[in-house]
């Protein structure tokens, strides 16, 4: 009985472990993403900056690009944070719901759900999910506002 509880008590401080590097993993990603929302407006304030000084619409057209690219970015590593939060809730849900049922019973092994599929996937699948993760409505207003202010300055420079 008692290598049985060793055995649990190793198989619950991995889960712990797991759930600790996830969060920890998640909060990088938030890092991340800041820093690249942050470059990508001060690159788009460069640009309009450097039209208005200079006169050449050609200034707006390479802020346009740099939003776009800017954009796939946090996409991209939005979707790989995200394979870390559905991971997460995933082990979250296991901890909350069928851990107390594994104590209770005194079942001393933890069935840990394969959680792979959380974590991996077809390209198709990676690039879905960076398509998604480009809808979210954080994700999406603030590249969509600055590709329509480039408009606005566009059409405010035409008329002029």
């Amino acid at each position: 009985m008692s290598r049985d509880k060793e055995l649990f008590d190793y198989q619950y401080e991995l889960l712990l472990k797991e759930v600790d590097h996830l969060q920890s993993a998640i909060r990088e990603y938030d890092k991340i993403l800041f820093t690249i929302k942050g470059w990508s407006i001060t690159v788009f304030a460069a640009f309009v900056a450097f039209m208005a000084r200079e006169g050449e619409p050609v200034y707006l057209a390479v802020a346009g690009l740099a939003v776009i690219l800017f954009w796939m970015v946090d996409a991209i590593y939005k979707s790989f944070q995200e394979r870390f939060l559905s991971r997460y809730e995933d082990l979250e849900t296991f901890l909350r719901n069928d851990f107390p049922s594994v104590v209770n019973d005194r079942q001393m092994t933890i069935q840990v759900p394969d959680l792979r599929g959380s974590a991996s996937g077809s390209e198709k699948q990676l690039r879905d999910a960076a398509l998604e993760a480009a809808r979210l409505w954080q994700t999406f207003l603030l590249y969509s506002a600055m590709l329509i202010m480039l408009f606005f300055v566009w059409v405010i420079e035409r008329v002029t």
